[in-house]
């Protein structure tokens, strides 16, 4: 099996980053990603925006911590996971976030 994804986007809210009682460091952030498209027989251009949330461990996780916050692209490459859990009501719950393996700054703007 293979399990994959590539995406480009903006910080939805600053990166939070997380100790572990093992020293472990764990960020976590959102991202939007954007998609242009035209309806079939329509000349208006619509977009569809996803929030993905993203989780990076160790050194990778601080560093994004220590150089993104709002706004900012990001390119993150990772694998799809997908978290399951109860909410208060005893409703199962469930969502799919993005483990992230590697990143890279994208389009980086000056801040003024």
């Amino acid at each position: 099996m293979y399990n994959k994804v590539i995406l480009i986007g903006n910080m939805v809210r600053d990166p939070e980053i997380k100790i572990t009682a093992n020293s472990l460091s764990i960020c976590s952030f959102s991202i939007a990603v954007n998609r242009k498209y035209k309806p079939k027989g329509s000349d208006k251009v619509e977009e569809e925006v996803s929030f993905i949330n993203c989780t990076a461990f160790g050194a990778s996780g601080e560093t994004i911590s220590e150089h993104f916050s709002k706004g900012k692209a990001i390119m993150v490459e990772g694998r799809l996971k997908q978290s399951t859990w109860e909410d208060k009501e005893g409703e199962k719950k469930s969502a799919i976030g993005v483990i992230v393996e590697g990143w890279n700054f994208y389009g980086y703007k000056d801040d003024k």
